[in-house]
């Protein structure tokens, strides 16, 4: 049960009320005036400074008060919601280069680190209230579950290595897990930002993953689709050819070259359709360095 308030403080708030009503003055009003007021007299100043330091307690009365606890619900969730909005809206922009075009696909994209780059980026905008937002999965990872826990530190001693590396690996699942949500959010506000669903479904496609998965991840904002795929793998082997043949022609190259054999298997072989076997040769081509000196 709460405390009953004091009679001089009951006294003080009736005055305080007594006096917005004598100056038809609302409680709105008062705050909207006292924030965009540049300057005033001390009374006003102390006001000022006192709502800056009290303002989450008021939030925080607001929302415990039951009358208004659906309408601060509603503002506070719009208000993040516009926040959050327009970092993602920022981040979706081509200037962020984490745009990728499968037409124009270069070796530079796939070289790249995009883990790096995202860190960069994370750093450079500083967005705050997206990190403010995924900062609760930080709670959710517990040391013991990533080991790192199984040494004793004695009371006066500062914390091992063990649990500096425990925390260390901590801090790169946590940072993993908000660039895939991220990411995730990020292609679905725009399409055309997807580098990290990109690089996972060149790799997808490179470790020979059935097709079926490949559009399941796609379905559900992991990886660009199938038609993209192909398309990028198209034009990395163009660049990768008209590259190759730059280094041929520099004469500054040897050759690998390995025999293999392969036996294509028929589940059910026939005199029309029997197994095949063939031999075949592949070529490595390796660039010199340091022959022109």
């Amino acid at each position: 049960m709460s405390t009953p308030p004091h009679p001089e403080l009951l006294q003080q708030v009736d005055n305080v009320a007594e006096a917005f009503r004598a100056n038809d003055l609302s409680i709105f009003v008062y705050i909207q005036h006292i924030i965009l007021l540049a300057s005033g007299s001390a009374s006003v100043s102390r006001a000022k400074d006192d709502l800056l330091q009290s303002a989450h307690l008021v939030c925080s009365a607001l929302f415990g008060w039951t009358e208004t606890r659906a309408s601060i619900l509603s503002w506070a969730f719009n208000t993040v919601r516009t926040i959050l909005c327009a970092e993602i809206v920022r981040l979706t922009q081509p200037r962020t280069g984490l745009n990728f075009n499968a037409k124009n696909a270069t070796l530079d994209f796939v070289e790249g680190s995009f883990m790096q780059e995202a860190s960069d980026y994370k750093d450079e905008v500083a967005m705050e209230e997206v990190n403010d937002l995924l900062e609760p999965l930080d709670d959710a990872v517990d040391l013991g579950d990533i080991g790192g826990d199984d040494e004793r530190d004695n009371e006066n001693n500062a914390e091992t290595r063990s649990k500096h590396r425990a925390r260390a690996r901590k801090g790169a699942l946590i940072f993993i897990k908000t660039v895939v949500v991220i990411s995730i959010i990020a292609n679905s506000t725009s399409e055309r930002c997807n580098y990290l669903q990109a690089i996972l479904g060149i790799f997808f496609h490179s470790c020979s993953v059935p097709e079926k998965v490949i559009e399941t991840l796609s379905h559900a904002g992991f990886c660009i689709s199938l038609s993209t795929i192909h398309r990028a793998i198209g034009s990395l082997s163009e660049k990768s050819s008209a590259a190759l043949k730059m280094l041929v022609r520099t004469l500054a190259a040897m050759w690998g070259y390995d025999n293999f054999d392969i036996k294509f298997k028929a589940a059910h072989p026939t005199l029309e359709n029997p197994s095949t076997f063939v031999s075949a040769t592949s070529a490595t081509t390796i660039p010199l360095f340091g022959v022109n000196e």
